[in-house]
């Protein structure tokens, strides 16, 4: 065999479209972490009551759970970058106004249910994403 009959390898997969994909969803990943944990850390100095700080942190769980199927349903609807984007723009937004209504209690409920309502769909939109990238049927 010859130097002209060698098909050329690949380019690796941090090199790639395919590693760009997976660079940007660790990115999502990360910043999604650092607004999740770090009100946990802020709010023993908000609040000094257990209650209230219990209600407040519970509220993103409940939006993460009521968001995380009809997410992967709004990806395969309407696409996945334009409801990942939309998601890291409300919780985004949403966490910058955590520091100016902090203070009132019901205010702050709402924020943080917002952001689990964001963040929710996050990983079946990243799984979509996935899986359109590596050209597997979705049904």
């Amino acid at each position: 065999m010859n130097s002209a009959d060698r098909v050329p390898a690949p380019p690796p997969i941090w090199c790639s479209y395919r590693g760009l994909i997976v660079y940007l969803c660790l990115l999502c990943n990360m910043c999604l972490y650092l607004c999740r944990t770090c009100i946990t850390v802020a709010i023993v100095y908000m609040y000094r009551d257990p209650s209230i700080q219990g209600i407040l942190l519970s509220a993103f769980y409940v939006g993460y759970m009521i968001s995380q199927i009809p997410g992967g349903w709004l990806a395969s609807k309407y696409g996945a970058k334009i409801v990942l984007s939309s998601a890291v723009l409300l919780w985004s937004l949403v966490t910058i106004l955590t520091v100016f209504f902090g203070k009132v209690p019901w205010i702050l409920f709402i924020l943080r249910l917002l952001v689990g309502i964001a963040e929710g769909g996050k990983f079946s939109i990243i799984l979509y994403i996935f899986l359109k990238c590596t050209n597997i049927l979705v049904y």
